[in-house]
């Protein structure tokens, strides 16, 4: 256990985190919510129903049942639309998205604050693992998200990453924590925010994983190409 502190002194207005949960099958003792981080007072959970089925929450308020809890990874963003924060969920297969939830909450992110992950409030640590945090000065489009889902190392914006995306943090490093306690992010225009890590009961808590990424490509001919 342990927890990853981004602070953040600038304008944010989506926060997008790649995880996933332990295999309930294999793990039937999983806690039934558990917290994925906390922005400010905003508390993101996910939450056991039934089966692999859980919901993802936004300060308490559900989105519909999605495979959360098979050991799967899948992709989340919390973005400003309008007056709510929008908490949005989706899962890929092969280069294509399977599965997709939302839900909203009257709230907004703070001007400055703290992005928390594997915080307590309102449910236990997550159990499972995080891959990459990302810190957008925009509310990032749906077309922009589909492909961050689809291929994970993608990281296009709205129109440029290079003034929307203000911090990316891989959580993919073999590092031992007990030589490096904060981390800086490997955004295309360096910024000033990092990361710290306290708290952890295994110095070096990477686990290996292998996976297939699938991109978007230029259609050539009569388009029949998909993906």
């Amino acid at each position: 256990a342990g927890t990853v502190t981004t602070d953040f002194k600038e304008t944010i207005n989506t926060v997008e985190l790649r995880f996933r949960t332990d295999d309930v099958i294999k793990t039937p003792t999983l806690p039934s919510t558990m917290n994925l981080f906390t922005v400010g007072d905003n508390v993101v959970t996910l939450d056991f129903t039934r089966g692999t089925l859980g919901t993802v929450q936004i300060n308490n308020t559900s989105s519909a049942d999605i495979e959360l809890f098979d050991g799967g990874y899948l992709s989340a963003m919390l973005r400003t639309n309008g007056t709510n924060l929008e908490l949005v969920a989706k899962k890929s297969k092969f280069g294509k998205i399977v599965a997709e939830v939302s839900c909203s909450s009257a709230a907004s992110f703070p001007s400055t604050g703290s992005v928390i992950i594997g915080g307590n409030i309102s449910g236990s640590r997550l159990q499972g693992q995080v891959q990459e945090l990302r810190l957008w000065n925009i509310s990032l489009n749906e077309s922009a998200f589909n492909n961050h889902v689809k291929a994970p190392a993608a990281y296009d914006g709205n129109i440029d990453a290079y003034d929307e995306l203000v911090y990316r943090l891989p959580l993919t490093q073999k590092i031992n924590h007990t030589l490096t306690s904060s981390l800086s992010g490997v955004e295309p225009n360096i910024s000033t925010i990092s990361s710290s890590f306290a708290s952890w009961t295994n110095d070096i808590p990477y686990d290996s994983i292998e996976e297939t990424y699938y991109y978007d490509g230029i259609s050539i001919g009569a388009g029949t190409f998909d993906d």
